[in-house]
Order: structure tokens, then C-alpha cells, then sequence
């Protein structure tokens, strides 16, 4: 029997050559999961905002319902409001007269039917169910008031502070622009431009902003070759040059964006205390200081064409209170570039003195902390 030779662990049997075993390498980790999450969480992310949004929007008019009362008499408050005690103290004498009065009758015509039951609380209780029914009349009229106007109106029923933050920010971005081409102005010419630009006979030629086209961005800049300053900008000439539209002055709100002539509009209007017809104030003139000096507001109402000369508006007219005056959409507030490029939010109840001092350029008045 064949004696049987057992190998040691390792070595190769029956003369068969050592194979080293082929290395194992680890692969490298792979990165595409975690990208894959990394952008669903960003998408997720985003959805969420884009359905908050949507959800305030949904829950803000039962809230504005539920609580314009108290924001009422708030506003009502900060603006001044007082109670009318002479109105109050003369609906109380009506008040009491009637009580009086009436309780008298009946009982006046409870006895003459020999009925000796009617006491003062039954009086009470009458006058105050009359007074409940007057004010529920009344009411019922303010409702159907409002109900008619809700479906009458093209105006919106509540104020969102969502988009109001985003028309705020665009806002403030465009004047912003407004404001880097004015500081090249400013450095080109020493002055700033002329409100607007009138022959000796009125004709009306060309606006603050053609004059500012140049220095605003290549396009405008583009856009201002093709204008001739010496013929009117309402010209056959301008015509389809002023029908364009200055990104830069226009802000996605309501109003038109062409006027009835079908040119492009500007959704801001210039100080016509600084920016005057025919005359270009310098720096050194604007004593008050520039920073206190407004160059450019909000307009709400009664858009003009960026290439018009009129398209300025007096300041001490106030903010929100005329047609022709500055004003925006915004709660409360309006948007403004100073001379000194910065961008303000000036509120609808300024004091008429601060806003005065703000549009003069040289008046001498004192801003004070606006």
C-alpha cells in the first residue's frame, strides 16, 4: 500500500507550480448616491418654500378677516385717532331719552288696559333689541356693500406681505441700477441731467432717462444711438426707439406697460425740484446734501412714457394721497433713490416738513432722522 506524503499548508501537491493569488482592490466609493440625495433634498427643499408660499396666500384672507380689527383701530390709532366724546355723550342723552320716552308710553298704554305688568327691564330689553336690529340693518348694508365691490373690483382683497417682500426686493434692484449709471453720469458730466429738455417755443424734446440711456448697460446704451436729440421724442424719428422698454425702469406690477400711443412706460418719476426743465443742478449746488435729497420715486398711478419730459412729480404733494403724485403698492410705504445712490422706503404718513426738505435740493431744511 502506498504510503501516502501529506503536503504542508501552502505548497503546491503533485509538482503543480505556486499561483499567487490575483490581489483584491477595493473599489472606490461611489459618489452618485449621495449626489442623487443631495438633489432631492434641494428639490424637496424648494417645494416646500413654493407650498408655505402657497399655503400663506390660501390662510391669509380668513386671517385678514378675523383680524383686520384689531389692525384697524391700530392704523386708526397711530394716524391720530380720538374718540368724539361730544358724539358719544350726545348718542348717550338720545340714548337715555329714548329709554325714558318709551318706557313712559307703555306703561301709559299698559294701564289704560288695565295691565300693570310692564316693568323696567321689559323696556330695557325692548330698546336694546331695537338697537341690535339697527346695527345688524346697518351691517348687512356695509356687507352687501363690500360684496358688490369684491365682485365688482379689479383690485386685489388683501395686502400679501409675501408679494410685497418680492416687489420690495425688484424694486430696490432696479433703482439700484438706476443709481450705478447716475454716479457715472455724475462722474462724465459733473451735473445731474435735466428733468427734461424744452425748446424756447415748449416743445417738448427728450427726458431724464434718455439722458441717463447711456450709461445704464450696453443695451441702453445701444438703444440711446438709435434716438435723435434734436427731434422731439414723440417724433416719427423716436417713435419705434421710445417704444421699447428700459428694464431698468420698470418694475412687474400693475398699470400699463405702454401708454395709449403704445411707448413703453416708467414705473419711476423724477423730484422735479431737482431734476427741473432745462436746468442741470451740480453736486455743489445741493446744499442740503445728497443724501437727503430725493432723485427718483415710486408711481402708482398715471404712468408716463420714460421718454417724456414730464415724467417728474413733486414730493410735497405727498405719498400715496394723489393721482399725480409719488406713491406705490406697498403697504404703507413707497421706494426712493437719493442723490447719493442709496435706496429709501419713506412712509405714506411722513410729516409733510420732512418731505419737503426732501425735495428741495437747496431749501435749507433740516431731514432730521427720516
Amino acid at each position: 500500500m502506498a504510503e501516502e506524503h501529506s503536503q504542508p499548508d501552502g505548497y503546491p501537491i503533485d509538482g503543480a507550480t505556486e499561483v499567487e493569488p490575483a490581489s483584491v482592490e477595493t473599489p472606490p466609493p461611489r459618489k452618485r448616491g449621495c449626489l442623487r440625495v443631495g438633489c432631492l433634498i434641494v428639490l424637496g427643499g424648494f417645494l416646500c418654500i413654493v407650498l408655505a408660499g402657497r399655503l400663506f396666500s390660501l390662510l391669509e384672507p380668513p386671517w385678514r378677516l378675523a383680524t383686520g380689527w384689531w389692525s384697524f383701530l391700530a392704523r386708526w390709532h397711530e394716524a391720530g385717532g380720538a374718540i368724539l366724546w361730544n358724539d358719544v355723550a350726545l348718542a348717550g342723552c338720545l340714548l337715555l331719552i329714548l329709554g325714558v320716552g318709551g318706557h313712559s308710553f307703555a306703561r301709559w298704554i299698559a294701564r289704560s288696559r288695565d295691565f300693570d305688568g310692564w316693568r323696567g327691564g321689559t323696556t330695557a330689553k325692548s330698546v336694546a333689541g331695537l338697537l341690535t336690529a339697527s346695527v345688524a340693518g346697518i351691517a348687512l348694508l356695509g356687507i352687501a356693500h363690500q360684496v358688490f365691490w369684491i365682485a365688482t373690483s379689479k383690485s386685489r382683497m388683501t395686502e400679501s406681505v409675501w408679494r410685497d417682500m418680492i416687489q420690495r426686493s425688484e424694486t430696490r434692484s432696479r433703482l439700484r441700477e438706476v443709481s450705478t449709471g447716475l454716479e457715472a453720469y455724475l462722474e462724465a458730466h459733473g451735473e445731474f441731467p435735466v428733468g427734461g429738455m424744452f425748446r424756447d417755443d415748449g416743445t417738448p424734446m427728450h427726458s431724464w432717462a434718455t439722458k441717463l440711456l447711456p450709461f445704464l448697460s450696453d443695451e441702453t446704451e445701444a438703444l440711446a444711438a438709435g434716438i435723435d436729440l434734436h427731434s422731439p421724442w414723440n417724433s416719427d424719428a423716436n417713435r419705434e426707439a421710445m417704444q421699447q422698454h428700459v428694464r431698468q425702469l420698470n418694475v412687474k406690477r400693475k398699470g400699463a406697460d405702454k401708454t395709449e400711443d403704445g411707448y413703453a412706460t416708467s414705473r419711476f418719476a423724477a423730484n422735479s425740484h431737482l431734476l427741473r426743465s432745462n436746468q442741470a443742478f451740480r453736486i455743489a449746488d445741493v446744499s442740503d446734501g445728497l443724501s437727503e435729497t430725493v432723485f427718483l420715486g415710486d408711481v402708482r398711478f398715471r404712468h408716463k412714457a420714460w421718454g417724456d419730459p414730464t415724467n417728474t412729480r413733486d414730493l410735497t404733494l405727498g405719498i400715496n394721497q394723489r393721482a399725480d403724485g409719488f406713491g406705490s403698492e406697498f403697504i404703507g410705504v413707497a421706494t426712493f433713490l437719493m442723490g447719493d445712490g442709496s435706496v429709501r422706503f419713506l412712509s405714506e404718513r411722513t410729516d409733510p416738513a420732512v418731505l419737503k426738505a426732501l425735495a428741495t435740493p437747496n431749501g435749507g431744511e433740516s431731514a432730521g432722522d427720516f
